[in-house]
């Protein structure tokens, strides 16, 4: 028996089939292998074992790091890379945080607000939209700095998340790497890849695709 669907398109665990221009679109999530943060004032580090990580200030700074394991990422066919941050506190006051691209190698368990810290690119990523005052996912796009690290045009060291406003009700911290929740940062990588589109194997069955039309036997 088979299956006839009408020029339309079909996921299959984390695959999804454009039938119409014979193209194949997925997604692949990164993870960080090391985070952490420093204030200048209080928790000045290290604190790379640390649950959370902190941005804003309370009359001082929060500064945060996140370096992504990119070991088996896609390196072509990239859609997009979307970089996602989960606030787990909030305060009156956003600390409107951007991303800047880490320049030089740190080592989160031995940072401190004197010793090791990074050089960063002056180059910013904007949230958006711009981060919530709330609990809850920030995102920012970060395709072209993914591109560049992937491609080898500059070595990934990572981001730093750093505030524009450090009102003393600023400060939030956000889910790191060492939390226990599911909210932990993440890079979702969305490519695709051109493929046969008269035969394409999944496990054991065919997709045959003609005339527009999905057929699966």
């Amino acid at each position: 028996m088979s299956i006839i669907m009408k020029k339309t398109l079909i996921t299959i665990g984390i695959i999804t089939l454009f039938t119409s221009n014979g193209v194949l679109a997925s997604t692949y999530t990164s993870y960080p292998s090391q985070d952490t943060f420093y204030g200048t004032s209080y928790l000045t580090g290290p604190n790379g074992s640390a649950t959370v990580t902190h941005i804003g200030g309370w009359g001082d700074n929060y500064y945060t790091f996140t370096q992504f394991d990119l070991t088996d990422s896609p390196t072509s066919g990239i859609t997009s890379a979307v970089l996602y941050y989960h606030a787990t506190s909030t305060n009156t006051i956003s600390p409107l945080p951007l991303i800047y691209r880490i320049t030089s190698s740190w080592d989160a368990s031995t940072m401190t607000k004197t010793s090791g810290v990074p050089t960063y690119d002056a180059t910013s990523y904007s949230f958006s939209p711009a981060w919530a005052n709330a609990i809850g996912w920030n995102t920012v796009d970060i395709t072209t700095m993914y591109n560049q690290w992937v491609g080898g045009t500059y070595t990934n060291y990572g981001v730093t998340l750093r505030h524009t406003d450090n009102d003393p009700n600023s400060d939030t911290m956000i889910d790191s790497k060492e939390s226990s929740t599911v909210f932990i940062p993440y890079i979702l990588v969305t490519y695709s890849d051109a493929v046969n589109p008269s035969s394409l194997k999944i496990n054991s069955g065919r997709i045959n695709i003609k005339s527009g039309n999905l057929i699966i036997k």
